[in-house]
Formats: C-alpha cells, structure tokens, sequence
C-alpha cells in the first residue's frame, strides 16, 4: 500500500520531470523501487511521463540532483514482529503462508497477521482425520519486550490443491475455520480415501475439480445454503454421496445438477 506522489526531479535547480504517482519497479520484490529518472525500461512506468526534450534523460548535474516528493502508506515506527509477508512455516498439521504480517505499531498495538494454508506439514501427511482452527499459531524470533512472544495470525484463506493427493485422508473439517469464506479449487483432488467432508457457514460454493477423484467420498455436511457447485467438482467420484446439514433439500437438489449420486 505504500506510495510516492508529487514527484519532482530537478537537476542543477531546473525541473526536469514531474510525476503524479510514481510508479512502483514491477519486478521489484524485497524492497519498493520508484522509478523517477529511469529512461532506459518503459516497462517499469516512465513511458506515462516522457521527460521535456523526449524519452532520454539528457541534461546532467554539474552542481545538484533534487527530488521531491511525498510518501505516504508507511509507519517508520511500525516493526514486523512476526513472520514477515510471504513467508512460510510449519505449525500442527498444517503448512501456511503469510499474507499479511504482525506488526508492532508506534503506538505499541499489535494487529493480527494472515496466513493462507498451503498445505499438509510431514505430521498432517499421516494423519486420517483432520481439522483446520481459525488462527495459526507461531513463535516470533523478533519477539521483544513489549509482545507476545508467540504470534497470532487468522487463516483467511486455501491454496488451490492445498491436500490434493493426501493418500491417507479421511475426513476433514472447516467447522472451526470461521475465517475462510471460500473452498479453493482441486483442494481435495485425488484423495482416494476421503470419506466425508464438513464444510464451514461461509463456505457457499464447490469450485472446479474440488473432489475430482475421490473416488471414496460418501459424506458432505454443509452448514450454508450452497449458491453454486462446479460441473466439474465431483468428476470421478463413484459412490452415492450423502449431503447432510442446513438446507439439506436445496444443496442436494443443487450437487444434483453436477452428480446424480447423492442421497
């Protein structure tokens, strides 16, 4: 969310080149990169603001380079705390990925971190049964005095395919992941054993290939009313699948219309 505005560059006092918003290096990736006097790459923005006698800059200091400008979208006197954003770790059964870090703001408030799940960690790999909580939990190596050592992040969100392939899963539950509002695409895909799935109050949609080959699954308790289930979702399945939970006669009738065998 960071920006820079009101650029001006002005070499030995005269003004050179002026930008509303500076645009941001596109392949940037451990630090922003605002790309003022750059003529060299019109991909990273500077073909929107040509400089006074064309696309090169020509005029060189021989006494001063001036930049102006105006910044805005950062706290100098915030510090991640955390894991810092798009990084991952291990924690339980589960592998996560940071969207959205902790952060220790000036003022001594810590706000709560995002993770998206990405898959299985070596222990959830062997587990039969499982369930995924609403938060994440982590300990800081930059823990200091004034916050938790331990960090707390919210599970927001699946990577698609996050336990495709898991040989030995058999059931699975979002009750407690009050925080996910969507199931990802191929997110069960070839779980051969999977029996029964148990979908969370948000959750209102089966995306493409979600149960694609599972071949096993008999049990699909949904706790909302589902508003759309993908031609694809159940490609591959074999048995007479129950659907249980709230609205049971309008997502039957809607898991229908992608799979005959329900119940």
């Amino acid at each position: 969310g960071v920006q820079v505005k009101n650029a001006v560059l002005k070499i030995d006092g005269k003004k050179i080149k002026e930008y509303k918003v500076v645009p941001n290096k596109a392949d940037a990736s451990k630090y922003y990169q605002f790309m003022l006097a750059d003529a060299y790459a019109p991909a990273d923005g500077t073909k929107d603001a040509p400089y006074p006698s064309g696309a090169e800059l020509k005029t060189l200091p021989t006494d001063s380079i001036e930049v102006e400008y105006t910044v805005s979208g950062v706290d100098f006197n915030s510090k991640v705390i955390g894991t810092q954003k798009g990084k991952t770790f291990t924690q339980g059964n589960f592998k996560y990925k940071v969207t959205k870090a902790v952060v220790l703001s000036g003022d001594n408030k810590v706000t709560k971190g995002a993770v998206q799940v990405v898959g299985l960690s070596k222990k959830g790999k062997k587990k039969a049964n499982l369930s995924l909580g609403a938060t994440a939990k982590v300990t800081s190596k930059a823990a200091i005095s004034t916050a938790a050592a331990v960090m707390t992040y919210k599970v927001t969100t699946l990577k698609s395919g996050a336990f495709k392939n898991s040989a030995k899963l058999k059931s699975f539950s979002f009750k407690k992941a009050a925080n996910v509002k969507k199931l990802p695409s191929k997110v069960f895909m070839n779980c051969k054993k999977l029996k029964k799935v148990e979908l969370n109050k948000k959750m209102k949609k089966i995306p493409a290939a979600a149960f694609k080959g599972c071949k096993n699954l008999a049990t699909i308790k949904c706790n909302a009313k589902l508003s759309s289930v993908s031609k694809s979702a159940f490609k591959g399945c074999k048995k007479k699948i129950k659907i249980t939970g709230k609205s049971k006669k309008a997502n039957k009738k809607k898991i229908k219309k992608a799979y005959k065998k329900v119940k």
